[in-house]
């Protein structure tokens, strides 16, 4: 089990981009690192635009701020996480998102992650203005709000929490074979997609209020080949796996 130190993973996708370190890095870390980066990124992105401080350099188990007086490369997060993962862990809706995302659930006794309602959360008009909305476009928030492990108040154990890791892990390894150009800095990321076919769907449905599921996906399509380059989708495809929050998009434009 090789374990790397100051580690920099780079991101570069049309809706962010940046570079994340991290202060250790393991080969058999359980969330590929690019999803976690991908995703301080998008919340760094919403904290400097609301005006917090903080940089989100301590989302990531592996980090270790100056305040935790803590050494550097201990990899005390990173223990506490795992052990959140315990047979006979009933985690709450935010933590095990938190760990599905491979971030730290410890920031979520902090501002402003102490106040996410990311299981309750339905998106406002003025999307995309709260913190929740940044999770809501992300396709882990989407496979974890509506697995079938769930209990009624959103909690789910960490035994069913792995099944659900491993099952998205099984679908990137078979979407990243399929892509022999797929890389870390590169790969349009089914994370990445979903993020952007909702985006385009909103502004589409905001001018089309009537329009259809299987005209929509045909427009996104269009909208991706030709200003993302990305031309490997069908209509079909986004239609049913992009589009399963049709209504509720609806619902937002």
């Amino acid at each position: 089990m090789a374990i790397k130190r100051d580690v920099k993973v780079e991101i570069q996708f049309p809706d962010v981009s940046g570079k994340v370190m991290f202060d250790t890095l393991r080969t058999t870390r359980l969330v590929k690192p690019y999803i976690s980066a991908y995703v301080v990124l998008l919340i760094n992105q919403w904290l400097n635009q609301n005006n917090y401080s903080s940089s989100g350099y301590q989302l990531l188990p592996e980090n270790i701020v100056e305040f935790d007086d803590l050494p550097k490369y201990s990899e005390f997060y990173v223990k506490s996480s795992r052990a959140l993962l315990q047979p006979n862990t009933l985690l709450s809706f935010n933590e095990a998102l938190f760990l599905f995302l491979g971030l730290n659930p410890s920031v979520l006794i902090f501002p402003p992650f102490n106040q996410l309602n990311l299981f309750e959360y339905i998106p406002p008009l003025d999307y995309p203005s709260s913190l929740e909305c940044v999770f809501f476009t992300i396709k882990h928030y989407q496979i974890l709000k509506k697995s079938a492990f769930l209990k009624n108040d959103g909690r789910i154990t960490s035994e069913n929490l792995l099944k659900v890791i491993q099952q998205e892990k099984s679908t990137l390894q078979k979407e990243s074979d399929l892509d022999s150009s797929y890389s870390v800095n590169h790969k349009k990321s089914t994370v990445q997609i979903q993020k952007l076919i909702t985006t385009i769907a909103i502004a589409i449905i905001k001018n089309h209020q009537e329009i259809q599921k299987q005209t929509l996906a045909s427009d996104i399509n269009k909208k991706l080949k030709e200003e993302h380059n990305i031309t490997h989708l069908k209509d079909s495809t986004i239609e049913r796996q992009y589009l399963k929050d049709y209504k509720l998009l609806k619902g937002i434009a």
